[in-house]
């Protein structure tokens, strides 16, 4: 057997106040249908779905300044049941079982603070979702919207929380801001963070972080002064702090290393505990893991530097193979493409250096200006195409374009001049 009952309730109100006149009306409707089974008329089953709204009272127009707010909307709840009625006969006596299952959803609720024994509401309708705001108790200028959103707050006051868990283990942190699922979800005492985006800084227990964007920063826990824009930058970050990466999985790796700049995709990806170095460009310093104090400018500057310190890539693809040599500066596109262990050189225009590997401390000015030079150590080249033929000599200088173009694996030779 089936049956059903519908029902619907309307309320209206209005608000006169000296600054406004608000007219309201809601309407409430309520659904219950019934299953008794054939296999047992003692028994009913019962789907129920109803909307209840509570309009404001007058204390809840009130804001903590006196002023009346006229536009405060009822608060909503609907509910969802599910039930099951038993009778039957125990001890020659009558009885009767319930059981229910139900969700409630919460929407326009005027959150309220205890002062003393005084009740006072904010007259904003900002708390949406179950559990918003639920354990606050003194806390002011809280806003929440989403399942257990800042669930745990008491006394503290300005956190935003807007979504699934959000700032859910909050209780004294404030000035917080979380937009997403999960966002500053562990945070619980400290202030000044802001996370957008599901899963951002979900682990954060350190203040005056910045993440924007899916899992930025997820593992940070107690890394502080951080700024991460950009889905998974700072993904496994935990302690490092003062680091700013910009872009799709910059830093993406890096747990302690400090003070380091990233900005552009998968800049400084691998890093994982080295200090101090700046990359600016596509994949620049990518797989940089603990060489510090490096400076890559341009798309894949240094990304195969992994160890090597107090490097300077100013160039597309300049020092691009670059494993753990030091000490280097490369101004140009593909200056110093080849060298991966050699340290002290410089080099500076288009392909100057291009093709070194390991000669070290040379100095190369002008577009293909020792552009052959694979092991030669202590040479100066300045000049377009300056020692341009050189391999392995060493210690040669030439000044001059196209001087010393005859030169090849010679060693300490003198030119100046064209040609």
């Amino acid at each position: 057997k089936i049956y059903y009952n519908l029902g619907f309730r309307v309320h209206n109100w209005s608000i006169d106040s000296s600054e406004d006149l608000s007219n309201n009306t809601v309407v409430s409707p309520r659904l219950q249908i019934g299953y008794i089974p054939n296999w047992n008329p003692n028994m009913i089953f019962n789907l129920k779905y109803g909307v209840y709204h509570q309009p404001p009272f007058y204390k809840e127009l009130r804001s903590f300044n006196g002023q009346i707010n006229p536009s405060v909307e009822a608060q909503k709840s609907t509910h969802y049941v599910f039930s099951n009625e038993y009778k039957f006969d125990l001890w020659k006596r009558p009885f009767k079982l319930n059981s229910e299952i139900y969700y409630k959803d919460l929407e326009n609720i005027n959150p309220y603070t205890i002062d003393n024994v005084r009740i006072r509401y904010q007259a904003t309708n900002n708390a949406f979702g179950y559990t918003a705001l639920g354990a606050n108790t003194t806390g002011t200028f809280n806003c929440a919207f989403g399942y257990n959103a800042l669930a745990t707050a008491t006394t503290v006051s300005n956190n935003t929380a807007m979504g699934h868990n959000a700032l859910t283990s909050n209780t004294t942190g404030a000035s917080n801001t979380s937009v997403g699922t999960e966002a500053l979800k562990e945070n619980a005492t400290t202030s000044e963070n802001t996370a957008v985006g599901s899963y951002a800084l979900q682990n954060n227990t350190a203040s005056q972080n910045t993440a924007v964007g899916h899992d930025a920063s997820q593992a940070n826990t107690t890394g502080a002064h951080n700024t991460a824009v950009g889905a998974f930058s700072q993904h496994v970050n935990t302690t490092g702090s003062h680091n700013t990466s910009i872009g799709k999985s910059s830093l993406g790796y890096n747990t302690t290393g400090d003070y380091n700049t990233a900005l552009g995709r998968n800049a400084m990806n691998a890093n994982t505990t080295a200090n101090n170095n700046t990359a600016v460009g596509y994949q620049a310093l990518y797989a940089n893991t603990t060489g510090t104090n490096n400076v890559a400018v341009g798309a894949n500057a240094l990304d195969a530097n992994t160890t090597g310190g107090y490097n300077v890539a100013v160039g597309r693809i300049s020092l691009s193979s670059n494993t753990t040599g030091g000490s280097n500066v490369a101004v140009g596109w593909n200056t110093l493409f080849a060298n991966t262990t050699a340290a002290n050189n410089v080099a500076v225009g288009d392909n100057a250096m291009a093709a070194n590997t390991t000669g070290t401390r040379n100095v190369a000015m002008g577009a293909l200006s020792l552009d052959k030079n694979t092991t030669g150590n202590d040479n100066t080249a300045v000049g377009y195409d300056a020692l341009t033929r050189c391999t392995t000599g060493v210690s040669n200088t030439c000044i001059g374009k196209d001087s010393g173009d005859n030169i090849t694996n010679g060693g300490y030779n003198t030119c100046v001049g064209i040609d």
